[in-house]
C-alpha cells in the first residue's frame, strides 16, 4: 500500500533526499505523532500489524507532504483552511466546489485553482482522500456495519464506498477491517 502511494509522494516532493516540515497546527502535529507511535507498534510484527505499520507511515507522509504543499507557499491561505475545517466537520454531506467556493468566498474556478495550488490535490480528490482517512479510522475502530461508514462520511452507495476505497486503499472495506482488526483485538483485549 504505501509503496504504491510513493509515485504520487514523489510528484510533491523535492528532489532533495531531506524533507523539513514544521507542522504548525496542534491538530496536525497530534495526527503525526499517532501515525509515528502507530508505526512503532506495528512495525515487525505480524503480516496484519505490517499492514497498520504501512497505513501508519503512509499517513505520517502524507500529512508531511501536505504540511509541506502549504509551507512552500509564501504566504498561507486562511481561506483554504477555513475551506478544509469545513470539510472535515461535513464530510457526510454533499460538497459540491460550488458549496466549497462560498465558503472559502471565491468564485468556484478560482477556488479550485487556488485549493489545487495550495494542497496539491483538487477539492474533489481532497473531500475523497479525507474521506477515505475517516473511513479507515472508523473501519477499525467500530462496528458500524460497511455500508453505514459509507453513508456517514458521505457516499452515495455501498457500492460506489467499495470501489473508491479499493482503488484508494488496494482492498475492500471489508478485507480491511477483517486482517488488522481480529489482530488488533488480540492485542489489545476490553
Amino acid at each position: 500500500m504505501i509503496f504504491d502511494a510513493l509515485p504520487r509522494l514523489r510528484s510533491v516532493l523535492p528532489s532533495s533526499d531531506a524533507l523539513t516540515v514544521t507542522f504548525g497546527a496542534k491538530r496536525i502535529w497530534s495526527n503525526v505523532r499517532e501515525g509515528l507511535r502507530d508505526l512503532e507498534t506495528w512495525w515487525g510484527g505480524q503480516p496484519a500489524e505490517i499492514l497498520l505499520a504501512e497505513n501508519a507511515m503512509e499517513r505520517v507522509l502524507l500529512l508531511a507532504c501536505r504540511e509541506y504543499g502549504l509551507q512552500r507557499k509564501q504566504t498561507p491561505d486562511d481561506r483554504i483552511q477555513d475551506v478544509i475545517a469545513y470539510i472535515d466537520e461535513r464530510l457526510g454531506e454533499e460538497l459540491s466546489v460550488e458549496v466549497l467556493a462560498r465558503v472559502a468566498g471565491l468564485s468556484a474556478s478560482r477556488f479550485a485553482h487556488l485549493f489545487r495550488e495550495r494542497t496539491g490535490l483538487s477539492p474533489a480528490k481532497f473531500l475523497e482522500t479525507r474521506r477515505i482517512e475517516k473511513a479507515r479510522h472508523l473501519l477499525l475502530t467500530t462496528d458500524q456495519p460497511v455500508q453505514t461508514i459509507g453513508h456517514r462520511i458521505g457516499f452515495p452507495n455501498a457500492q460506489h464506498f467499495s470501489i473508491r476505497f479499493h482503488k484508494m486503499i488496494g482492498q475492500s472495506p471489508s478485507a480491511f477491517r477483517k486482517a488488522p482488526r481480529r489482530r488488533f483485538r488480540e492485542l489489545n483485549p476490553p
